[in-house]
């Protein structure tokens, strides 16, 4: 099974020089695994360039693409152009769609700050974890919520929480509970968590500096149906048959005078949770572990970000607990989960019209994205 490694980054991508020195350290071979860096308007393009040529003349399978590549390669899909916005990491959703049509088998996302541990086999790591998994452990929540903080040490001690997880399940948290059962059973996805820097959101961060050591058991732990965990795209692995449900969403409206925005990846996974439940296949967290080295943040503005998905993020949980999908496989079930969230947000009163407005807008880009991978040809 070939895999995919899926970059976007407006900086020198000299992170895919450490995945690739990974990858050589544990033997994976250029027909293993594809590189594809996707660029934006304020990359450095003849650097990023000549740092995948370096990479291609080591035997990786390196692809760096402009703007220019990209839309070149986007005239087919005029109307998945339309939906791409630039400067926003919503342009992953085109190396996702590259990946498909290359023929890979499964797809790891990672942000440009995530990187490889030197004594971690990254992709062995990932890929071990996919597939028919004999007598692994399973965890299921009371509250329909893991969080899979508790699965690290950190340097303080403190009780956090991942980006995404609802704050209404956190309260009284310590007092869920979870239950542990052994079992066989076909997993789809696979989140590897990070070490120094946790993702979590602008109000943790701006609250307390804490740091993550490590996994406190050196396994992974799978989520039971029905249990949810917010999914990022920094570490993040799953099979190709999962990509139609694995659509990066876009963000940056403003509603009531904030942008929402920092939560496309967020609503991404729990979106692809729900259609995974549906199809009763499972996913795992923990290794392998990656180094978050996060870049350069202003906590104060990503709050001003990040507010607004932090509010609905609240409702879409509730929409996610409550809705049962029909589907066969992820694009029928996606599709199903399009049109009952649309509907549960235009005739819920509590969203106000420019909400609902987005949220119809978000419905057609989802099915933009359905339409574009019908039309991929491997």
């Amino acid at each position: 099974m070939k895999t995919a490694l899926v970059i976007t980054t407006i900086n020198k991508p000299t992170i895919a020089q450490d995945f690739c020195d990974n990858f050589e350290k544990f033997g994976h071979t250029k027909d293993e695994s594809a590189i594809i860096i996707i660029g934006d308007r304020k990359s450095p393009n003849e650097e990023s360039q000549a740092i995948a040529d370096g990479l291609k003349a080591r035997g990786f399978d390196v692809q760096y693409y402009d703007i220019p590549s990209q839309e070149k390669w986007l005239q087919r899909f005029p109307e998945f152009a339309a939906i791409i916005p630039y400067n926003t990491d919503n342009r992953r959703n085109i190396g996702y769609v590259m990946a498909k049509e290359q023929g890979a088998g499964a797809i790891i996302t990672v942000d440009d700050d995530n990187y490889p541990l030197p004594d971690v086999d990254f992709l062995g790591g990932h890929v071990a974890a996919l597939g028919e998994r004999k007598g692994v452990e399973i965890v299921k929540s009371a509250n329909g919520w893991f969080n899979i903080c508790d699965m690290m040490t950190n340097d303080g001690g403190a009780k956090i929480f991942p980006r995404g997880f609802p704050y209404k399940s956190r309260k009284d948290y310590e007092k869920n509970e979870l239950t542990y059962r052994t079992g066989d059973v076909r997993v789809m996805l696979n989140e590897g968590l990070w070490t120094n820097d946790p993702d979590v959101d602008a109000v943790t961060h701006l609250a307390s500096d804490v740091r993550m050591i490590d996994l406190k058991e050196k396994k992974s732990l799978v989520l039971d149906l029905g249990t949810f965990s917010p999914i990022n795209s920094q570490n993040t692995m799953f099979h190709i048959d999962l990509l139609p449900a694995y659509y990066f969403v876009l963000m940056g409206e403003k509603i009531d005078g904030l942008a929402l925005d920092r939560y496309g990846d967020i609503w991404q996974g729990l979106f692809m949770k729900k259609v995974m439940d549906t199809l009763g296949v499972y996913a795992a967290f923990g290794t392998p572990l990656a180094a978050h080295r996060r870049n350069s943040h202003n906590y104060f503005k990503d709050l001003k970000m990040e507010l607004n998905g932090i509010i609905y993020t609240e409702t879409i949980a509730e929409f996610l607990e409550q809705s049962t999908l029909k589907g066969a496989n992820a694009s029928e079930a996606y599709a199903d989960l399009t049109a009952q969230l649309a509907a549960f947000v235009a005739n819920d009163p509590r969203f106000g019209d420019d909400v609902k407005a987005f949220m119809e807008k978000i419905r057609r880009c989802q099915m933009v994205w359905l339409e574009t991978l019908e039309k991929v040809r491997i």
